[in-house]
């Protein structure tokens, strides 16, 4: 079968183009001609591996001609005229495309079954998260001017949103099967009126998570946060829920591995809560050391405020059985959900912080924790079953 991805970025620069790269090579495993279709640009420095590129020019990125181009891009639209005309693809599966592919690409594409995976909110919010950053809260509103009272967006931007998914919307009969990987943005779909969907979670490769034992782990009562350091993803929460945890547990300690915008505020906090000698914090982790990092901690902790859809860092430490603290939003309880005591309220540390001490002062309730999640990772996550699963999704009738 030729299958044709789409996706803005063509490098391995985030969670969903790790996803579609992981999906590209197991693909072709399966014996299928797989390519990639994505603009020039990349993240992080990472290589660009996509198969066809279009051009994007750095001068207008963020200037009015640039933001148009999130319209329509023209670029895009004819250069995967040409890739479809001779390619001739069986299957078309688009992934992240809002921010450079622009709705262009759903014009061009003529002849094949269309598929779209939901990595993000893009079609529900012009922030893309569902979140309101000025409260701290999920947002319920539907898009509209409630978008820029609650500070999210200007109405620019709104507009330009609105005429985004206008423009979706009007060849949204092309697409075949939607394909969100958790019950979160199925949800949202069904609030819009679109039933075409399948719950298609993410696949691993099993071989390259080896199971980590509770008893192999150091008893160095050590935590770790993994990922962007932002608002929505709740680090501030974790620092205050750790301080309140050092008072019953002066021996913990705290991890902290990733960077972003609020990286400077979290290490003022860590000072002046006077607990520095009990928190590090590193930049970026490289894959190929995400193992050595759970086999060195006891405890991963994801306090998200905003709703995450399957993060992959929890996927991930499911897999390798590092025991897993998490908030009850988005898609994160189709992952956690029946696990007893791996889940907590959005926001409440002092929750965060009875929780945490009852992992790491019980090794029973640790190591139940980290049998049972590997255990459902494996049913549920499995690569194998994922591509018979998405290769079903292509070919059914």
């Amino acid at each position: 079968m030729k299958i044709l991805l789409i996706n803005d970025h063509g490098s391995c620069c985030g969670g969903a183009e790790n996803y579609v790269f992981n999906l590209i090579a197991a693909l072709k495993d399966s014996g299928h001609d797989v390519r990639l279709f994505s603009s020039d640009t990349s993240l992080h420095n990472q290589p660009l591996a996509a198969d066809y590129m279009f051009k994007i020019n750095s001068r207008f990125k963020n200037r009015t001609f640039g933001k148009l181009k999130k319209l329509f891009n023209i670029t895009a639209y004819f250069l995967l005229r040409k890739v479809i005309k001779e390619f001739r693809p069986d299957v078309v599966h688009i992934h992240m495309f809002l921010w450079y592919c622009s709705p262009a690409v759903l014009l061009a594409i003529k002849g094949a079954p269309v598929f779209i995976t939901l990595h993000e909110y893009g079609f529900f919010c012009p922030t893309l998260m569902k979140f309101i950053i000025r409260n701290n809260s999920i947002c319920t509103c539907k898009p509209g001017l409630c978008c820029v009272k609650n500070g999210c967006v200007h109405l620019p931007g709104l507009l330009l949103f609105l005429m985004q998914r206008w423009l979706v919307f009007k060849m949204i009969d092309k697409v075949k099967c939607w394909l969100p990987p958790s019950s979160y943005p199925a949800g949202l779909l069904t609030e819009i009126g679109i039933t075409n969907y399948k719950v298609l979670p993410y696949g691993f490769d099993l071989d390259q998570y080896p199971f980590i034992p509770v008893s192999s782990r150091p008893a160095s009562k050590k935590i770790l946060f993994l990922g962007r350091i932002d608002l929505s993803k709740g680090g501030m929460v974790l620092v205050e829920a750790f301080n309140l945890l050092l008072k019953e547990m002066p021996d913990a300690q705290l991890l902290i591995v990733g960077e972003g915008t609020q990286k400077k505020s979290l290490e003022e906090k860590v000072k002046e809560l006077n607990i520095s000698p009990w928190v590090e914090f590193r930049g970026w982790a490289k894959s190929e050391t995400i193992g050595d990092l759970h086999r060195s901690v006891n405890l991963l902790v994801a306090p998200s405020l905003w709703p995450d859809n399957l993060p992959l860092v929890i996927c991930e430490s499911m897999l390798w059985g590092t025991p897993v603290l998490a908030s009850r939003v988005g898609g994160i309880p189709d992952l956690l959900g029946g696990i007893e005591g791996c889940l907590f309220r959005a926001g409440a540390y002092f929750e965060l912080a009875k929780a945490m001490e009852s992992i790491l002062t019980d090794s029973a309730v640790a190591e139940k924790i980290s049998i049972t999640a590997r255990a459902k990772a494996e049913n549920m996550l499995d690569c194998r079953k994922h591509i018979d699963e998405i290769v079903h999704s292509y070919t059914e009738k």
